[in-house]
């Protein structure tokens, strides 16, 4: 165990890079030594944005075997397109190092057996970013359901409804779907026993890409606990987020998080102000917690919460999402 600060490297400085180059940046806990961005042009201007241009090294993916040799590097973040998580987590596994990826690993289940598998081979620590396990009041919710606060849970229904409009990967996929399928998998402790979908397209682009962008999956677990995921691609009002845990002893409920607690009263009602219009802004709290487990976890304070079960889970129900919505049927999924 070691109080120093853990030396990072962070890979990829889009909207996830930046949320996560932020957090880094005001821990006391960690030194970023490395960013690696193909763009040139957006790495100056975020480097000069927090005034960092000249003190992190900056490196372009075919500079990343200079960052996986460097030895003060402990822990590399990978927020990088999908479609590369796979090789870069491999081989940053391979050279030794601590790997925190965004979520999803990738869209292929294989490809995250493969990952987990290589993980073990260099007893390594792999953390999909599953942010929700870290949210203060979805886990309270968990711990309390799990513990029997609830009694028999009946019901678990997440809302997620996403703004801005963004059509860069399919609405069945783990991209969108992950985080809600991860989360009712578990509050259940495991993977339902059947899984069917309904899905339709009402906004004008997203027919036009021959994609849904309505989707409504229900879920059956072992325990008799039902799963509701009720997903929409686009919300005009804001990042609207949801969970509601039912049970034989009562419920509890989380809304879409407003930016303001205060409420307004007059003759003509009540109101509150508007809801958080990103992600960035409604799970600030849980990306900087989950960044704290990661720390705790590579100075050996903590063991990993989020396991390779979680991310197998996830790809094997959106699978069956798939499958469900191909062939219109009730799917049974494989234990």
């Amino acid at each position: 165990m070691t109080s120093t600060k853990v030396g990072l490297a962070l890979l990829g400085l889009g909207r996830i890079g930046q949320v996560h180059l932020k957090i880094i940046l005001s821990s006391e806990r960690t030194n970023l030594l490395w960013v690696m961005e193909e763009n040139t042009k957006i790495a100056e201007m975020v480097m000069k944005k927090h005034k960092m241009l000249g003190k992190i090294r900056v490196a372009s993916s075919d500079q990343f075997d200079d960052i996986l040799l460097d030895p003060s590097v402990q822990g590399i973040f990978i927020c990088t397109p999908t479609d590369t998580h796979t090789i870069l987590v491999r081989k940053a596994l391979a050279a030794r190092k601590a790997v925190f990826c965004e979520k999803p690993l990738s869209e292929e289940l294989a490809d995250i057996e493969a990952c987990y598998n290589d993980a073990e081979k260099y007893a390594g620590m792999l953390f999909c970013a599953f942010n929700r396990h870290f949210d203060f009041g979805i886990r309270s919710m968990y711990e309390k359901a799990r513990s029997g606060g609830l009694g028999k849970i009946y019901m678990v229904k997440t809302t997620f409804r996403d703004t801005p409009l963004w059509m860069g990967d399919p609405s069945l996929s783990q991209t969108f779907l992950s985080h809600d399928v991860d989360l009712l998998c578990w509050f259940a402790g495991a993977l339902p026993d059947t899984v069917v979908v309904q899905a339709t397209a009402n906004i004008k682009e997203v027919a036009g890409k021959c994609d849904v962008d309505t989707v409504g999956i229900l879920m059956r677990f072992p325990c008799g606990m039902l799963g509701i995921l009720d997903f929409c691609k686009y919300s005009p009002y804001g990042y609207d987020v949801r969970l509601e845990v039912s049970g034989s002893e009562g419920m509890e409920i989380t809304n879409a998080k407003p930016v303001s607690l205060v409420k307004t009263y007059t003759q003509s009602g009540q109101s509150t102000g508007q809801i958080y219009a990103s992600f960035p802004d409604r799970f600030l709290q849980a990306y900087t917690s989950e960044q704290e487990h990661f720390l705790d976890v590579i100075q050996g304070k903590a063991e990993l919460e989020v396991t390779r079960v979680f991310p197998e889970r996830a790809a094997k129900v959106i699978d069956a999402v798939k499958e469900s919505y191909k062939t219109g049927q009730v799917i049974t999924l494989k234990k």
